[in-house]
């Protein structure tokens, strides 16, 4: 029942009330007056009864008077006993408090009024109920975003009004969200602060490695000429071994300093028109032997139907080797890697799934960060390169896995038909 109504149906039994008294006071009186007549014409009877009469009407008044003030009391309580639990909490969070909330005795389990079954949904079985506070719910069915951006939706829920009852409890959630919306902000912020200083000192990080990755180049060319001026020149079981180590490492230290050199520097993308499709299945084929070699499958299951669109082939080329090179090293005999592509609404989403080791949960958080690494050998460059490239792209990149059964990455890409 809204505010109106409660308000109007108060207003109407207490009007009524007096009526009913007034009513009956005028009744009583007509009966006596008729009686007397029928006994007597004596008009000082009359006047008496008239003088009754008024002192009855002004008895009336009276206690209309102070039930209409008590009543407008009561009402006034009975409204403003919310108004003022919310001016309390607002003050309470105008000093800085942001664990405020207005306790709310009339909240649903949504899963129980709407008779779902989704278990699999954020909501379901939680100890929150608001579910419109709640990010990621399986509502009308889709998937519900971050909250902030599916209130709109959820004011039309059932489980959203009858929660609230009326325009007063609608009042309550609102400054609940309101506070829900200022500590998630206030979060992202925090978070944004620390990615900003976190990039700052990964910017003078990338500036240092860039210069001693360039000085290092000079005196590995010169290592490496050497080994292979020796291996060319003197014969020996030992010494081969030894120039074979020489030049195997020389090779990794290039590579680290050719990845430190892309990612302290990295080049905008130069895009043109293109088939992404095309360039993942020229991909695959590129990387036929170490998948033969391996004992591996890859199976794409391309989307057809994707137009071609501006992208940088080359570093979108390096993004796929980044991936499938993980792909396939975390990969077993017999394994299989999976590259799905589709188009949704302008955008590229594709996913490289791989049923390899997985990725232990704590470093799940840590794997885009550069110098990370679980490799014995690894620089830790590779999917912070990848990420950097999907970024300069628009686009985003995230990864789910589970150990012993597989990680799958996956990326969108908005469809761009310009430059």
């Amino acid at each position: 029942m809204n505010l109106k109504l409660k308000f109007s149906l108060a207003v109407i039994i207490l009007i009524s009330i007096m009526m009913f008294l007034v009513t009956i006071m005028v009744l009583d009186f007509q009966k006596r007056l008729i009686i007397e007549r029928m006994e007597t014409k004596s008009i000082v009877l009359v006047q008496k009864d008239i003088n009754e009469l008024s002192d009855r009407l002004i008895s009336i008044t009276a206690l209309v008077l102070v039930l209409g003030v008590l009543g407008a009391v009561a009402l006034a309580q009975f409204f403003t006993r919310p108004l003022l639990q919310l001016r309390k909490k607002m003050l309470k969070l105008q000093e800085g408090n942001l664990n405020v909330e207005i306790e709310n005795k009339n909240l649903l389990r949504c899963w129980e009024r709407l008779e779902c079954n989704k278990r699999e949904c954020p909501a379901y079985g939680s100890k929150d109920l608001r579910c419109w506070l709640i990010a990621g719910t399986f509502c009308r069915e889709g998937i519900g975003s971050e909250f902030a951006k599916k209130l709109g939706d959820c004011r039309k829920c059932v489980v959203y009004k009858e929660s609230c009852g009326d325009e007063i409890g609608e009042l309550k959630e609102g400054f609940n969200i309101m506070v829900s919306n200022l500590r998630y902000n206030l979060k992202k912020l925090e978070e944004a602060n620390r990615e900003k200083e976190r990039v700052g000192r990964f910017a003078i990080l990338g500036e240092m490695s860039a210069r001693v990755a360039h000085e290092i180049k000079n005196p590995l060319n010169a290592i490496e000429g050497a080994a292979a001026y020796i291996s060319k020149n003197f014969r020996g079981e030992l010494l081969s071994e030894f120039t074979g180590i020489i030049k195997e490492e020389v090779e990794r230290l290039d590579k680290l300093t050719t990845g430190l050199l892309s990612f302290s520097k990295p080049v905008l993308p130069q895009k043109s028109f293109g088939n992404i499709n095309e360039l993942i299945e020229k991909t695959i084929n590129l990387l036929k032997n170490e998948t033969k070699n391996a004992g591996i499958t890859i199976e794409a299951n391309l989307d057809r139907g994707i137009p071609h669109f501006y992208f940088d082939k080359g570093q979108m080329k390096q993004v796929l080797i980044n991936l499938l090179v993980n792909a396939i090293e975390a990969t077993p005999p017999e394994g299989k890697i999976v590259i799905f592509t589709e188009s949704v609404n302008s955008t590229l989403r594709m996913h490289l799934k791989d049923t390899g080791i997985g990725i232990k949960p704590e470093d799940l958080s840590n794997i885009f960060k550069p110098f990370f690494t679980t490799k014995t050998r690894g620089s830790g460059l590779g999917l912070a390169i990848v990420k950097r490239i999907i970024r300069s792209h628009d686009g985003k990149i995230s990864v789910e896995s589970r150990e012993g059964i597989g990680t799958t990455f996956a990326m969108s890409l908005p469809i761009r038909e310009e430059p």
